[in-house]
């Protein structure tokens, strides 16, 4: 019996293409910039309360 064989498609490169390649550098970026997002939350939550609040005082 034959194995099926694995197309590559846009959404699942071969593996070890350039495809393969790129989609792997652009789920680490993804995977970074998330992080950072959550690094950076609190301060920008503060950041929009503090001119939420500081702004309809003045």
């Amino acid at each position: 019996m034959a194995a099926p064989s694995r197309r590559s498609t846009w959404w699942a490169p071969a593996d070890g293409s350039l495809g393969c390649a790129v989609r792997d550098v652009v789920r680490a970026g993804l995977a970074v910039a998330v992080v950072l997002a959550v690094l950076a939350l609190p301060g920008l939550v503060d950041m929009a309360v503090t001119a939420l609040l500081d702004g309809g005082a003045r």
